[in-house]
């Protein structure tokens, strides 16, 4: 059966868009995993701005392989159409997707706060150490079990500076 993950997108910028990764593994209660920011998201109808444009909307394969860019073994979400190489890593601003999706613990003025530690505790909930690649010269992880990732547009939430992580409930709704 495997995992089932959803970045749902909640604030949308015209440099970048900010949301939530949530873990929404049938049988389990929906649980916050931390916070994304992306590059903007634009209408189907506009050309895609290489290494500026979001990820469309869909349900795609989360896999772990090495990144000859970063040199290290990288979360990969495959067969995006249109991309090639999205990762989810860490990062805080717009400046740092190029496409792919940063962790957070919180959320800043259309930025992503701690990602070094929420992107750790991803890899803690997702992967498993997996020895020493001799080839790269790095630690290797592999996925826990089969991960898919669907990536979708939700409604627009007002005031995300004030939303506490503790307190976001049920696909990614405030609690009220």
């Amino acid at each position: 059966m495997g995992r089932e993950i959803t970045a749902r997108r909640h604030w949308y910028y015209t440099e970048c868009t900010q949301g939530v990764l949530i873990d929404e593994t049938i049988g389990t209660d929906p649980r916050l995993l931390c916070y994304i920011l992306e590059d903007t998201v634009r209408p189907y109808t506009e050309p895609k701005v290489p290494g500026a444009t979001a990820i469309p909307t869909g349900r795609f394969q989360l896999t772990v392989d090495y990144s000859q860019r970063f040199r290290k073994y990288m979360f990969h979400i495959e067969s995006v159409p249109g991309f090639s190489g999205i990762r989810i890593h860490g990062g805080n601003r717009a400046v740092d997707t190029e496409g792919c999706l940063l962790t957070g613990d919180a959320l800043g003025d259309r930025d992503v706060l701690y990602s070094q530690a929420a992107l750790a505790k991803l890899y803690t909930e997702l992967t498993v150490p997996d020895g020493w690649d001799e080839s790269y010269n790095c630690a290797k992880v592999r996925m826990k079990e089969p991960t898919w990732i669907t990536v979708e547009n939700g409604t627009h939430l007002e005031g995300h500076t004030e939303i506490d992580p503790k307190e976001v409930v049920n696909l990614g709704q405030e609690k009220k």
